[in-house]
């Protein structure tokens, strides 16, 4: 695959995942905490159906409007079928929903299956598409993965409403509505933020860089090490909301150390390790030079992301989200500072932003959590 063909994949990948984020505005974590909810006190009042009809309508509009705002959106070095990214957005949107409902009742093997099987056709016809020097195989192998995942998720999701016999109480409420937006509302911009740094470093990386395709490339493939990474601590975090919605917060922050020291113990070694395999890395993007620290560096940023998102998960569960919006806040605000300062940022210069952008967020996170909260 040249040069422009991966950058094409590169930036398809990065917007229709930060725009679908943006579309669910922070259903997936209140879905997650709502059937976590219904599943411990089987209360057939939680609004978990009226959420889903609002997660439906969310992802039509976020397919719709990015449509019409295709060409203000996506740079016109991109040339590509802009009604890909709508279709993409859309199927995403909708899964948020179903793959976090499984997440809250406990259904870990089921997602995991869904999900290796999207993994699977993506693969498959990444492989196909590099064969052929035709990003089209690709992409029609992201879509159709998508869409396989999100009808067996919803199939599951299904069954076991079915089972409870919810799908025969579909009534929206006003105290529902309430009840979703309290939990949603912070969420929402929780959720804008967290989705937009990494989509924001690299739309500066294309505008102020004047080698910008070479260097958004390196800054993909670096974010490519960092979605991986971040696949299982991603998944865990989510499963260990449910167990802190059930647990006092003693017990929370304790399991919450353990796990942390965990993690970071865990992503240090592979940033060593990395470093040390930076020449076989190399040898994998063969057609690029890559810095010998920016694969390192982003891992060493997964870490980070990934405990942060448990404290996060912390204050989710005492429904302190707007103390968590306040954190993410700060962290987006000196993120765009930075990248408005920087006249110019090439891969490297992105990837220091955004560890900044995550150390500041988890070392506000830990103070509140383990010297605020204990001294108050």
């Amino acid at each position: 695959m040249d040069k422009e063909q991966f950058s094409i994949y590169s930036y398809f990948i990065l917007t229709t995942t930060t725009i679908s984020i943006y579309s669910a505005l922070g259903t997936g974590i209140t879905t997650n905490k709502f059937f976590s909810s219904l599943k411990k006190e089987l209360n057939l009042e939680t609004p978990v159906m009226t959420l889903w009809i609002i997660n439906i309508i969310l992802a039509i509009l976020g397919g719709v409007i990015f449509t019409l705002l295709s060409e203000q959106i996506i740079p016109k070095s991109i040339n590509f079928n802009k009604n890909y990214f709508a279709i993409v957005i859309l199927f995403i949107c909708l899964d948020i929903y179903t793959s976090n409902a499984l997440i809250g009742l406990g259904e870990y093997i089921k997602l995991c299956l869904t999900s290796l099987l999207f993994f699977c056709i993506n693969i498959i016809m990444v492989v196909i598409a590099i064969l052929n020097n035709n990003i089209d195989y690709a992409i029609l192998g992201l879509i159709s993965g998508v869409i396989v995942q999100l009808i067996f998720n919803t199939v599951f999701v299904l069954r076991y409403l079915s089972s409870i016999q919810l799908l025969e109480k579909v009534k929206i409420k006003i105290t529902h509505l309430k009840e979703i937006l309290k939990t949603m509302g912070p969420m929402m911009f929780v959720s804008l933020f967290a989705a937009s740094n990494t989509w924001i470093v690299s739309q500066y990386i294309l505008v102020s860089n004047r080698e910008s395709a070479l260097e958004f490339n390196l800054f993909s493939i670096g974010l490519q090490w960092f979605s991986l990474a971040l696949f299982l601590p991603s998944v865990f975090s989510r499963v260990l909301l449910n167990y802190f919605i059930s647990h006092t917060h003693s017990n929370s922050l304790v399991i919450a150390k353990r796990n942390i020291a965990l993690i970071l113990s865990l992503f240090l070694l592979l940033t060593f390790v990395s470093y040390i395999a930076s020449p076989i890395i190399q040898g994998i993007y063969s057609r690029y030079t890559i810095p010998a620290i920016l694969i390192p560096l982003f891992l060493f940023i997964a870490g980070i992301n990934s405990s942060t998102n448990i404290l996060g998960n912390i204050l989710i569960s005492q429904n302190q989200e707007w103390v968590w919006l306040i954190f993410v806040t700060i962290g987006f605000l000196l993120l765009n500072i930075l990248c408005a300062l920087i006249k110019e940022i090439d891969s490297m210069t992105g990837t220091v932003i955004m560890l900044i952008n995550n150390i500041i967020i988890f070392s506000l996170s830990l103070f509140y959590l383990f010297v605020y909260k204990k001294t108050s």
